[in-house]
């Protein structure tokens, strides 16, 4: 599926340091705008270096519950979704 997958880093930008979710799989699910790898969105990435602790903290507490529905559903008994 050409253009479905948008990066959300560049090699301008590196995502690694302190106080970081990312995984480095920068990749934005086209549906959500969120990164599959950390589950933020573009803003907060592009916002991230100027953050405090305090604001980074509360962003990556809510992660979790983005990350879980950003994976596959896996079929049920039926082979449905």
């Amino acid at each position: 599926m050409a253009g479905a997958e948008t990066p959300c880093i560049s090699a301008e930008t590196p995502c690694m340091g302190a106080e970081t979710p990312c995984m480095n799989i920068c990749v934005v699910d086209p549906r959500s705008r969120l990164c599959v790898g950390c589950g933020r969105s573009l803003l907060e990435i592009e916002r991230w270096p100027s953050l405090t602790s305090e604001e980074r903290l509360r962003i990556m507490a809510m992660l979790p519950p983005r990350l879980e529905a950003l994976r596959p559903k896996s079929p049920g008994p039926s082979g449905r979704t």
